[in-house]
């Protein structure tokens, strides 16, 4: 034999015993299959994977060992749909059905053999990445369908996730919020605090949980209760931050009116034990008064006299209205319906308006009828249109609307001002609380009153864009 020969045959012999050493040592499925439907050989990592011996595996038809959902996969696969290049055939994942009952899946690269009549195919296990896309997803059909605002943001306070509730309660949309700071819905006196909690959580990896105010699209500010927690990799280290944000409006709008009731509890007490008392002497001075002012000798001071009389009828107006605090019924309920009344209300609301270079716009839709005190709902509207032109510069409008929602009567009342401050906003509704020179602080707990007689809501938005007030009845008889 000559040495070429030699040679060539020694080198065949190493390449076989290298592609038998590469099947045996790859911890990737390796497997040659029949166009009959059977197993011709498989590597060791095939049978270590799926737990089958190799006798097992080759003696049925490959088609038994796959989960029933993946083998009309197998039954519906064109062969014929291979790279007539490279030979290879499409991309496929199939869950094997292994001897202890579970399932692996495995991804499968194969090329076809034509002549042969064979597929040579390489199988990755991917169990932990499916498992792992799984998992992501339902995470992502919780967050998606969760009411709550739920965030993710990096270690400079960048926004990288934002989901429905978010959306839902700040108004922004991914487009638009994505890659923006996440101080960018606090409001100017809550940045430092927000990037203090940002640091905080950061620093010490551990979670924080407050209530605080939040900016939304418009301006508008809202109460939330925010919890925020680490996001840790597999070192520990904080990669990130996760922010839990509930709208705790109504939450607050509850301990506000239990407060409220409580204060009014307390005024009621004194109304009811001084109201009286006090009226009975001022009505003498006045009568007095009058009776002093008709005298000859007293027309030189006639107008001390006239200022006299008005500054007793305004103490007499604040103790019907400190009184009225009192009431805990409608005195005259009877049918009827809140957009009538606020047409036959709107000329003098209109004369106000008029009066101090303001306008009033009107959004009245067709609404369910009620069953209120006409007068106390008079007063009602009164008072809130009346605040609401008082919060007002000239030229600006104040709007009145009405609608249904959520099967109640909706009555909002939106001005043009510049706001009320968070600390005003928390105490409204209590008696004599008051940000005007000469106001008594009784115009809005008398709303509040009443609303609350007519077991109607009261929701307070402010920003910096104006006020408005919604008060919401239910179509139920009180």
């Amino acid at each position: 034999m000559s040495t070429s020969i030699k040679w060539r045959k020694i080198k065949r012999n190493i390449s076989k015993n290298n592609k038998i050493r590469f099947f045996d040592l790859s911890f990737d499925l390796l497997c040659i299959t029949g166009f009959d439907g059977y197993l011709k050989q498989v590597n060791p990592a095939f049978c270590r994977i799926v737990g089958y011996t190799e006798e097992e595996l080759l003696s049925r038809p490959y088609i038994e060992f796959l989960h029933k959902e993946d083998q009309s996969k197998i039954k519906n696969y064109d062969f014929n749909s291979y790279d007539k290049e490279t030979m290879q055939l499409p991309h496929m994942e199939v869950r094997y059905i292994c001897k202890d009952g579970t399932y692996k899946w495995i991804a499968w690269t194969a090329t076809i053999d034509i002549n042969e009549e064979l597929i040579y195919g390489v199988g990755r296990d991917i169990t932990d990445k499916k498992t792992l896309e799984k998992t992501n997803m339902e995470l992502n059909s919780i967050v998606e369908a969760s009411t709550d605002a739920i965030i993710v943001i990096d270690r400079d306070g960048i926004i990288q996730s934002w989901n429905g509730g978010a959306e839902k309660l700040f108004g922004y949309s991914q487009s638009e919020i994505i890659g923006q700071p996440i101080q960018v819905f606090a409001p100017e006196e809550k940045k430092e605090e927000c990037d203090k909690i940002v640091q905080k959580v950061l620093d010490k990896g551990a979670f924080e949980h407050f209530e605080t105010i939040r900016l939304k699209k418009n301006g508008q500010r809202v109460q939330v209760f925010n919890i925020v927690t680490p996001i840790k990799d597999k070192e520990g280290n904080v990669t990130g931050i996760i922010a839990l944000i509930r709208d705790n409006t109504e939450k607050k709008q509850l301990e506000n009116e239990i407060a409220h009731l409580d204060r009014l509890n307390v005024v009621a007490q004194m109304a009811a034990g001084i109201g009286h008392e006090i009226r009975n002497p001022l009505m003498s001075v006045r009568g007095f008064l009058q009776l002093l002012g008709r005298q000859e000798e007293y027309q030189k001071d006639k107008d001390y006299f006239h200022l006299m009389i008005d500054e007793l009828d305004r103490a007499n107006a604040i103790i019907t209205e400190f009184l009225a605090m009192t009431k805990r019924k409608p005195s005259n309920p009877e049918r009827g319906n809140l957009s009538k009344v606020i047409e036959e209300l709107l000329p003098l609301l209109q004369a106000e308006a008029i009066n101090n270079n303001k306008w009033i716009v009107k959004q009245l839709e067709p609404v369910h009828d009620l069953v209120f005190d006409n007068k106390e709902i008079r007063q009602l509207l009164y008072n809130l249109v009346l605040n609401g032109l008082e919060a007002m510069e000239t030229g600006k409008k104040l709007t009145i609307r009405t609608y249904m929602e959520d099967a109640e009567v909706v009555l909002a009342v939106q001005d043009e001002g510049k706001g009320m401050p968070a600390e005003v906003l928390e105490r409204l509704g209590t008696p004599f609380l008051t940000t005007k020179e000469n106001g008594t602080g009784l115009g809005l707990a008398l709303v509040f009153r009443i609303a609350r007689q007519h077991k109607a809501r009261v929701f307070v938005n402010s920003g910096p864009s104006g006020t408005i007030f919604h008060i919401r009845f239910p179509t139920h008889s009180f």
